[in-house]
């Protein structure tokens, strides 16, 4: 039984060195036919725009969040990520719950 797997992986080691072959030799045609193109039309290079592979899509920096709760005593929270513990604290100090949070929506939160 083991002898199949050996089998097995050894036509698929044999496979993939194949293909491995073929992809080199048409990643060389493909440069050979562009350099061809850039010949027979004179392109120069700062006229080409390279991007790393990796480059998926510009990240903007964004402005800081608007609040979304303030309390009376003025401690403010955005509601983005970990309930401030300031925020937290004063909820539990005047006998409220984190999902009390709503009673202190800032008025441009409030009618959405």
């Amino acid at each position: 039984m083991s002898s199949d797997f050996k089998h097995v992986y050894d036509s698929l080691r044999a496979e993939q060195t194949e293909l491995s072959e073929k992809m080199k030799a048409a990643r060389e045609d493909a440069i050979k036919f562009v350099q061809e193109v850039i010949n027979d039309f004179g392109i120069h290079s700062y006229e080409l725009q390279f991007q790393p592979e990796d480059t998926k899509r510009v990240l903007r920096p964004r402005g800081p969040a608007a609040v979304k709760y303030r309390t009376p005593t003025g401690i403010e929270w955005s509601g983005k990520g970990n309930m401030k513990k300031a925020f937290r604290d004063y909820l539990y100090s005047q006998g409220l719950t984190e999902a009390d949070k709503d009673q202190f929506l800032t008025p441009e939160f409030r009618n959405r």
